[in-house]
């Protein structure tokens, strides 16, 4: 199955029958509590714009012409090569492109999703003035619009049906509750940053660098209404389905500025050491920084950000896979994008490091990315797409004399790092000893998670006591 079947069956229908169906059929998953491919019709909702009513005479779509359309859906993404198991065998790759697009909606939005990035990009300095630039940019105040998101994910997704019952859309209530607190101007310019039409449709696919270009690839991607979740239909902004909201809500900032502002990722990168040194400094946890390091081992030496206790070794990196590899992640291509990042870190820092340090304990490595990957554990991740690239300069007997073994190294995103400090904060347990219980855990098929975070899950939390966390949700919070 391809694209172009699909799209050309979008042309023969009118826009107004296929939009009207899709946003039925999507209102009813996400009513239902049950598990359902929502991005499905998401992904038709976005070519509908793009090429509905192109192919005369037009045809009014019924129900089971979207159903249909779905099912087309469906066999386009089931032809993708990594599905063929006869092919290469590896199940793990497959899970990897379903983990992409499936788990992404999964995550979350909390207070403190808006306090880190508060934290991150407002408070903390370093050479470039983040804050400054995304003002620059889209011509809104970035402390506003984290107020802004947070306002919105306050009654969207509102328990309290006293306080409001959500819709589906932009009402009088929230538009006017936008305006009281940040104004007219304000309002206007950060609703339409966040609305695509069909009338703009072709200029937001064209700015849009973050959108996977090939459309037989697109229904792996992150649906493009996460970072335009406004969807402007009969003069009404509809929010197609609330779950790609936390997206937007928790990645929408990094997004724009990633994609626009050259000295971002840099920039993020140092923002990211400072700002896992703020959990440090609170949890009251030895360490060593990259300046102490130096010191101790000499300029010219390979480092990492943080030596803790003496035995784990952590450094961050401010990556995510390009949207293109994610989806399509063949060996070469993951390869090459990680080979300079999580390889480098492993095996050229972490091991330098671990090799001169005077402990002759066990040691453990901790790589921090600002996203999830989605690419399972590391020993996963290093034996299908590192392995060979990384390790072939250390010699064919690597294995012998690796100071951190695979199995050792773990890999998590920012929010996971907050979350393994509360969990060091709350519970009689320390890092080395929670770190070895992970490692038992992967080591068995019957306990192994996909992801680091998973295991943190049993672990009972109820907020993040972090200050640099309390702080920032006071400021947000403060929207008069």
């Amino acid at each position: 199955m391809e694209f172009n079947p699909i799209r050309n069956k979008i042309r023969q229908f009118t826009y107004e029958s296929l939009v009207n169906e899709l946003l039925a059929i999507l209102k009813l998953q996400e009513r239902d509590t049950r598990p359902s491919a929502f991005w499905h019709p998401l992904i038709l909702l976005k070519w509908a714009m793009e090429f509905a009513e192109c192919k005369r005479p037009y045809k009014t779509a019924s129900r089971q012409d979207v159903l249909n359309l779905m099912e087309m859906v469906s066999k386009l993404e089931l032809s993708h090569a990594t599905f063929d198991l006869r092919q290469h065998g590896r199940a793990h790759k497959t899970f990897a492109i379903l983990a992409f697009q499936q788990f992404t909606y999964q995550e979350k939005t909390f207070v403190d999703t808006f306090s880190r990035q508060f934290v991150l990009f407002k408070q903390l300095k370093h050479s470039h003035d983040l804050a400054a630039e995304f003002e620059k940019l889209s011509g809104l105040s970035l402390h506003q619009v984290l107020q802004a998101f947070y306002f919105l994910h306050l009654f969207i997704f509102s328990d309290d049906p006293t306080l409001y019952k959500y819709w589906g859309y932009i009402d009088k209530f929230i538009y006017q509750g936008l305006m009281d607190f940040f104004g007219p101007t304000f309002t206007s310019t950060f609703l339409d940053l966040l609305t695509v039409s069909r009338d703009t449709i072709g200029r937001a696919v064209e700015e849009d660098t973050r959108q996977v270009k090939d459309y037989n690839l697109q229904v792996f991607d992150v649906s493009f209404f996460t970072r335009k979740p406004l969807f402007l239909y009969k003069r009404t902004a509809l929010i197609p389905h609330h779950a790609i909201l936390h997206q937007t809500f928790g990645h929408f900032i990094y997004d724009y500025m990633k994609h626009r502002d050259e000295a971002f990722t840099t920039e993020l990168g140092a923002r990211m050491e400072r700002y896992m040194k703020l959990g440090l400094d609170e949890i009251r946890m030895p360490y060593q920084d990259e300046n102490k390091l130096r010191r101790m081992l000499g300029k010219g030496h390979k480092v990492v950000d943080f030596v803790l206790d003496e035995r784990v070794l952590v450094e961050a990196k401010a990556i995510e896979l390009k949207p293109h590899v994610s989806v399509n992640p063949e060996d070469w291509l993951l390869s090459r994008e990680l080979r300079q990042t999580v390889g480098k870190a492993y095996a050229e820092q972490m091991q330098a490091v671990a090799a001169s340090l005077p402990c002759a304990a066990e040691r453990y490595g901790i790589i921090v990315t600002y996203k999830e990957l989605f690419l399972g554990d590391s020993a996963d991740m290093w034996e299908q797409f590192l392995e060979g690239e990384a390790l072939r300069a250390l010699g064919p007997d690597y294995k012998n004399r690796l100071h951190i073994p695979i199995e050792n190294l773990f890999i998590m995103d920012l929010p996971t790092w907050d979350l393994l400090l509360q969990v060091l904060k709350d519970h009689e347990v320390s890092l080395v000893s929670l770190l070895q219980e992970v490692k038992r855990a992967h080591a068995d098929p019957k306990t192994k998670k996909f992801y680091f975070g998973m295991h943190l899950h049993s672990y009972p939390l109820s907020q993040f006591t972090h200050q640099y966390l309390v702080d920032a949700r006071k400021e947000l919070k403060n929207l008069c």
